[in-house]
């Protein structure tokens, strides 16, 4: 491990804005200091390294706050869709008619990140034109949220799903006058995915290889990882899985890991963060993670909770996949316990209730300052913004949403757009944030998801952020999200030397660039584990 001289730029700290420093000294794994070249080499002695920025920039490392790493690694493996083109039905199927040609029939194909908001027709292929292209392969397509997909015919045998098979809780197989779409929304899409097989080792080591050199290249330095534990999740068959391919990956993983477990209980989230993840309960706060529960679903396929109907679905407002009674009982749980607890909420409806239990805990059973997360918290009324602040809730907020869902966000909910993503009112309220991208299912890019929070592209300009508070999302913001803000977050000399270098300044571009800024240097804990 080298000692560094960051040199020939600027260093924005992030402790506050407007505090620049030329220069930046690392010594081992820490930030030894910064300030002018002269006095930190000093500090280094004889033998350091010297990173010339090029007029470009420093900045602490960012932290993506909420990525599925190990689903991550599965979507390398499979025809991701995204960046291919794909405009129209047509391009879709014509994709699949080839794919399926490469594949020994019964073979499983699956597309992912299907995005049909995009398409000339805005619709999923049918069943029949499905079926078409793939007829002797099962083949299920996931919508890029991940929370809806399309399943051929073979796909749906496989899933022991007909015309007859209820729906389960929480879910929706599609019908239209009782003959099957292929459509498969929330928990009935679980059902087709576990019945996925296994892929082999080999190839998810291949896959995490993909991931690793794709994150570090956007300048990531640590992931806020979620991590499943059954087959009653949008991983499917891998859930059970997650975390002991989290394990094997590991140690070929630089990245700093704070764990969110989707697990069935507080008791069994617990016992995974203490026995797998070294998690401590420090004076009564289990630190070193947090418990993972959903209670909706997603603006893209209509399963998201709304108090009103969708624009565009005359009589759909979503639902609920657990029941508001199920995730009081478990939130009052794990608050008693001292354990975090990070709840994924997307409607309106959904994030006012969730909300309300969050500061019921605090006032019945007392405040325990334990950072409790609403995931996505992507509609708010502002009557639940006073109920979140009361709450001391943090919003974990993924701005990515804001780039993919401009384009179409305004069919869905009409007027009600300026309710979503209200990151400059939270943020006015001094509600905490974070950022995250919630990959796989959006593209981890931190440039790209500050660049939507600052341009708001399709949504109410009013809600934008200054360059500077987008930053803090996924550097300061995300370190105290995760109760870590003491070793990481800011460029501190004595905290963690995991840093991003930039070739162009966030806060000096036009906003609209801010996503072209390239990423040149990437460093975690002292090491430059990325070059450009």
């Amino acid at each position: 491990m080298d000692n560094v001289l960051f040199v020939n730029g600027q260093v924005i700290t992030m402790e506050r804005e407007g505090l620049t420093y030329p220069a930046c000294a690392v010594k081992g794994n820490r930030i030894c200091g910064v300030g002018e070249p002269a006095f930190l080499k000093g500090l280094l002695g004889q033998e350091y390294r010297e990173i010339d920025l090029k007029g470009g920039v420093l900045l602490p490392g960012f932290v993506d706050c909420h990525f599925h790493l190990v689903l991550a690694c599965y979507f390398k493996m499979n025809l991701d869709l995204i960046g291919l083109g794909v405009d129209s039905v047509e391009a879709l199927l014509s994709l699949f008619r080839e794919r399926v040609k490469s594949e020994p029939p019964g073979k499983w194909v699956m597309g992912l990140r299907m995005n049909e908001m995009l398409f000339r027709e805005k619709r999923f292929p049918s069943l029949a034109e499905l079926d078409k292209v793939a007829p002797d392969n099962p083949v299920l397509i996931m919508r890029y949220d991940g929370h809806s997909g399309l399943a051929n015919s073979k796909a749906l045998q496989a899933a022991g799903i007909d015309r007859n098979t209820p729906d389960p809780g929480g879910g929706k197989i599609g019908r239209i006058d009782g003959q099957l779409t292929g459509i498969l929304k929330e928990k009935a899409m679980v059902n087709a995915l576990n019945v996925i097989p296994m892929p082999e080792v080999e190839e998810l080591l291949k896959g995490r290889d993909l991931v690793k050199a794709s994150l570090l290249s956007q300048g990531i330095t640590g992931c806020h990882n979620i991590l499943l534990t059954s087959e009653d999740g949008p991983s499917g068959a891998i859930g059970p899985y997650e975390i002991p391919l989290y394990k094997m990956f590991e140690e070929g993983l630089p990245f700093r890991h704070y764990p969110l477990i989707g697990a069935a209980s507080v008791g069994d989230a617990i016992q995974i963060l203490e026995n797998e993840f070294q998690a401590k309960k420090i004076d009564g706060v289990w630190q070193g993670g947090g418990l993972k529960l959903f209670s909706d679903g997603t603006f893209g396929s209509r399963t998201a909770l709304l108090n009103e109907d969708y624009d565009d679905a005359a009589g759909e407002r979503g639902f609920l996949v657990c029941e508001m009674g199920t995730l009081r009982k478990t939130i009052f749980e794990a608050h008693r316990e001292g354990l975090r607890v990070a709840v994924h909420t997307i409607g309106d409806k959904a994030v006012d209730q969730v909300a309300e239990i969050f500061l019921d805990a605090e006032q019945q059973i007392g405040s325990k300052q334990l950072r409790h997360r609403i995931e996505h918290c992507s509609m708010v009324t502002p009557e639940t913004v006073k109920v979140l602040k009361n709450a001391g809730v943090i919003c974990s907020m993924q701005p990515s949403f804001i780039v993919s869902e401009g384009s179409w966000i305004r069919e869905r909910v009409g007027d009600r757009v300026g309710t979503v993503y209200p990151l400059k009112t939270l943020l006015e309220q001094a509600i905490p944030l974070c950022g995250g991208s919630d990959g796989p299912v959006e593209v981890a890019e931190p440039l790209a998801g500050i660049g939507g929070a600052v341009t708001r592209e399709g949504f109410t300009s009013d809600e934008a952020l200054t360059p500077f508070e987008a930053l803090s999302l996924y550097t300061s913001q995300a370190a105290y999200a995760s109760c870590q803000e003491h070793d990481r977050g800011t460029i501190t000399p004595g905290k963690l030397a995991d840093l991003v270098v930039l070739d162009r300044n966030p806060l000096e571009v036009p906003p609209e660039d801010i996503q072209k800024i390239r990423v040149t240097h990437t460093m975690i804990d002292g090491v430059v584990h990325f070059e450009a």
